[in-house]
């Protein structure tokens, strides 16, 4: 997370540096209450596994098709300029949208789980 933070640097903290952790915290809260709350979880582990080798075969067939990849990434990578360009714009001179910061803090919270759960679940 201190990439973001850092590349973030020259704008003010309460309205582009704060809402980031606030959107991590917000996702990591409501995921775990889902998870503790819902008894559907355990139910739904089957399911779970045979969305994750679908996605993990798409995921495959993107990194040998080119073009696969390009046509499938290409909305992502166009809401990703987009919210770029709506930072750009609005810079450290100009009133600073804390939208970008606070998606960016719930990307962050929905993608950085899976990287240390082995690691905790081995110890």
């Amino acid at each position: 997370m201190l990439p973001f933070v850092f590349t973030r640097a020259d704008r003010p903290f309460v309205r582009s540096g704060l809402p980031m952790p606030i959107g991590l915290a917000v996702t990591f809260a409501v995921v775990a209450t889902l998870a503790a709350v819902a008894g559907w979880v355990v139910a739904a582990n089957q399911y779970g596994r045979a969305i994750a080798i679908t996605l993990f075969a798409a995921f495959g067939l993107t990194l040998v098709l080119p073009g696969l990849a390009e046509s499938t990434m290409r909305p992502l990578v166009g809401l990703g300029a987009k919210l770029s360009d709506e930072t750009q714009q609005s810079g450290p001179t100009h009133g600073t949208s804390v939208v970008p910061s606070v998606l960016l803090g719930i990307a962050t919270g929905l993608l950085w789980p899976p990287v240390p759960v082995p690691y905790l679940a081995s110890s």
